[in-house]
């Protein structure tokens, strides 16, 4: 059985870090090692929770950014469409590539 975890937990743990408030913060997420949030039936809805703890712990003013490169331009020659190309770094930051902002 997969663990699950409220995202208030999460939100007062990520709170405990010494962060100054306009921060940029590299997120570098296997969030699946944490379980699933409670009550989260969706894909969608996961990765929003999780993306939506960080924000809600670190606020508006910090910058959140995360690994979405792809090695897959260069080593397969694919040409690379800044609106198309897809990271190979994980679902996460496919997500956060689509979110404005």
């Amino acid at each position: 059985m997969i663990s699950t975890f409220a995202p208030a937990e999460l939100i007062q743990t990520l709170r405990t870090f010494p962060m100054p408030r306009s921060a940029v913060i590299l997120v570098s997420a296997e969030f699946f090692r944490l379980g699933r949030p409670a009550d989260v039936a969706t894909q969608g809805a996961y990765l929003e929770a999780c993306c939506g703890s960080l924000r809600e712990a670190f606020g508006d003013s910090a910058t959140l950014v995360g690994n979405t490169y792809t090695t897959d331009v260069a080593r397969f020659g694919r040409p690379f469409v800044l609106e198309e190309t897809t990271t190979t770094t994980g679902l996460f930051y496919n997500w956060l590539l689509q979110q404005d902002g």
